[in-house]
């Protein structure tokens, strides 16, 4: 399945400069569109308090979203999109709150929403309007149909019946419940195996009693005619005909463990259920009760489950850059500011360590300026991967930092995933007696491991391992062989984080000692008095690399359960 992802973001551009949105209204702060294969596309709704939002999808070619009560920094915003199921989306606002306007390619519906009222995030699930049908139908095909009504079957009848056992047969139990609802009643001779039972009931509905009966000793029943069965399940079910195999297929769950698993949870026993490994398939016998039971038991077990997307950048800065970092991250939560011009834009935040300077109205007195030259105003609305983009940008630009590496990638729930940006070089390590070279292999550059984990409420917990290394000089041997000398920064870290929240690991020092020699040509190559002629110069360079990494959750849809019978 390929996955489209773009990110988008509205912020706020008031002429020269903005301010924090107030923190009681409702507001719209970003919009994260994703498609999924051909016939779905998953967009995210970020901001503060959202209402329930009032939808629109009757048009074949838009779907009309409304927020009541809420706003946007903006007065209206517009994007175009070159994908097939959506081109364009639309933020403007209208009378007694704000309208989003999607234009599709094909006609969407939207299948559900995902978020509570006063959330600040919302995921609207859109499909296309034949496969939102398609789905539907086999909701209803799959959905349980209401058996009529049968008055003198034992779970349909409200009659009230008083009875007082002590140290009593099970047999003789079902006997006198068939004589009370006038019934013929044939027992399974496993019953033999039952321990007398103690009971005591007052005025109490015989179905009631009945149901306290069967759960206690898993046991099940059948009626025909005024003949009612009762025992273990696969003895009713062969006392009826009503025995068959299925074949069920696992998608995404170890087929072996499938038995011991499902035999806890269904009525079905583990000898009835075969595992096919090659083509991951359970074979099971029972009846339709019970297949029927099995698959929705199933259903549930063997679920694609979520993924997720860690989008880092691995960043090396000097060390007299420490505090602008610092700002920098603490900006993309909420201290920007932005000045725009013909020319391009200017964006500036407060420092973490004086929050309170922060203060637009009194004239440009606003620290940590950054300038964006040549930044058209469309480039400023993004995500924030995108502001934090500019603010390394930067001090890239300024020579304060470097980008190693943007890594991304994806990895379900519960699954290491990692990614090596590494270049591996080869070099001499050692030579036998008559000259011969033994190659050794060395990897240096960013490594990165991550183990995602999803939790309730869009709380993801990773566990995460960075290394970076480089070569910082070259040894050479007895024999000529030269022998890479390198230095490995890595740090190992648990973190708990929402959905869509940055976060950052740093702490990985490096200093470098040189010595920068200068002299007068000729007099400085002088044996002894060329020392007058020359100048030495110590240079310390420390430098720390950082990561920042923001995770983001992606639902993965399930389909039913592909089974047929023998």
């Amino acid at each position: 399945m390929r996955i489209v992802y773009i990110l988008l973001t509205v912020f706020a551009l008031y002429g020269s400069a903005f301010a924090d949105p107030l923190s009681e209204m409702s507001t719209v702060s970003g919009v994260t569109p994703q498609q999924a294969g051909a016939d779905r596309v998953s967009l995210s709704v970020t901001g503060g308090r959202l209402p329930r939002p009032e939808i629109d999808d009757s048009d074949p070619g838009k779907i009309e979203i409304f927020f009541r009560n809420t706003v946007m920094p903006a007065s209206r915003w517009e994007k175009e999109y070159s994908f097939p199921l959506l081109s364009k989306i639309e933020i403007e606002h209208v009378k007694d709150g704000l309208k989003m306007t999607l234009t599709t390619g094909d006609r969407l519906m939207v299948r559900g929403v995902k978020g509570e009222e006063g959330a600040n995030r919302m995921t609207f699930d859109l499909r296309t309007w034949t496969s939102a049908q398609r789905a539907e139908s086999e909701r209803v095909m799959a959905a349980p149909k209401a058996p009529p009504v049968d008055q003198s079957d034992p779970f349909q009848t409200d009659k009230k019946i008083t009875i007082d056992f002590r140290y009593v047969a099970i047999q003789d139990v079902f006997r006198m419940l068939g004589d009370i609802m006038n019934l013929n009643v044939v027992l399974d001779p496993s019953m033999s195996d039952v321990p007398p039972l103690t009971m005591k009931f007052e005025d109490a509905p015989l179905k009631e009693v009945f149901g306290y009966l069967m759960r206690l000793y898993r046991f099940t029943y059948a009626k025909v005619g005024r003949t009612i069965i009762i025992g273990a399940p696969e003895s009713i079910s062969r006392a009826m005909g009503d025995e068959k195999t299925r074949s069920f297929q696992v998608a995404y769950s170890d087929v072996k463990a499938m038995p011991d698993i499902l035999q806890g949870l269904t009525t079905i026993p583990k000898e009835n259920i075969l595992v096919d490994e090659r083509l991951r398939r359970l074979f099971v016998q029972g009846s339709e009760n019970q297949l029927a039971q099995f698959e929705r038991v199933l259903q549930r077990i063997d679920h694609p489950g979520q993924q997720v997307m860690l989008r880092a950048r691995i960043v090396e800065i000097k060390d007299d850059a420490t505090d602008e970092l610092e700002t920098m991250l603490n900006a993309v939560y909420k201290h920007w500011w932005l000045s725009t011009s013909s020319s391009g834009a200017r964006g500036g935040y407060s420092y973490v360590k004086d929050p309170d300077n922060y203060n637009p109205p009194t004239g440009d007195k606003r620290p940590g300026g950054i300038d964006f030259p040549g930044v058209p105003i469309s480039e400023i609305g993004d995500a924030k991967t995108r502001l934090l983009d500019m603010g390394l940008r930067a001090l890239v630009t300024s020579n304060k930092g470097k980008v190693l590496a943007n890594p991304s990638v994806i990895t379900i729930s519960g699954q290491k995933a990692s990614i090596k940006l590494v270049e591996n070089l080869k070099y001499i390590s050692a030579r036998d007696e008559a000259g011969n070279p033994t190659y050794s292999d060395e990897e240096v550059g960013p490594k990165l491991e991550f183990t995602p984990v999803i939790g309730r409420d869009g709380i993801i917990s990773v566990e995460l391992s960075i290394s970076t290394g480089e070569v910082v000089s070259w040894k050479e041997g007895n024999q000529g062989e030269k022998v890479p000398q390198t230095s490995k920064r890595e740090v190992v870290t648990s973190v708990r984080v929402r959905d869509g929240e940055p976060f950052v690991v740093g702490g990985l020092f490096n200093e470098r000692n040189s010595v920068n020699t200068t002299k007068i040509p000729i007099l400085g190559d002088i044996p002894l008095l060329g020392e007058l002629f020359k100048s030495k110069t110590k240079i310390s360079d420390r430098t720390e690399v950082v990561m920042v990494v923001i995770p983001y959750i992606l639902d993965v849809e399930d389909a039913p359960i592909d089974s047929w019978d023998m």
